[in-house]
């Protein structure tokens, strides 16, 4: 009769020791699941605040730079001066120059990310001003 009692007070006391680990293990569990979660939630904002500044930053030193008088004719010297290349137009080897340049160099990797060849004749500059820049900024 001891044995048996013996027996179940220990079966009893196992049972609530089991009951107990696997209630703290869910709860333990469950609580850390939420700082996680409410980690990467500080982090994501964070991050949302850091890249709307940046952008509003760069908004700012636009409307500056829109306002410079400095910018304004350098940008209209450019304009006239790009209209003066265009109707120049491109030399023939120069034109031969950057559409191998193309060939070698830019329609391999479209042609990787695209999954199928590309025509050259799509992606080569219009106009003397691309060839003329092309060819001395990136030939």
């Amino acid at each position: 009769m001891a044995a048996k009692l013996f027996t179940t007070l220990v079966l009893l006391g196992a049972i609530a020791v089991m009951v107990s680990g696997a209630l703290g293990y869910f709860r333990a569990r469950d609580a850390l699941e939420k700082a996680v979660f409410d980690q990467l939630t500080a982090a994501r904002q964070t991050k949302t605040r850091q890249v709307e500044n940046y952008f509003r930053t760069i908004q700012a030193e636009l409307r500056l730079l829109a306002t410079s008088k400095m910018v304004v004719d350098a940008t209209r010297e450019f304009r006239t001066a790009v209209e003066q290349l265009d109707q120049a137009g491109a030399p023939p080897q120069l034109r031969q120059k950057v559409g191998d340049w193309y060939a070698e160099n830019f329609i391999p990797g479209m042609t990787r990310t695209l999954g199928r060849q590309s025509a050259l004749s799509d992606y080569l500059p219009v106009g003397g001003a691309p060839y003329y820049l092309q060819y001395h900024y990136i030939v």
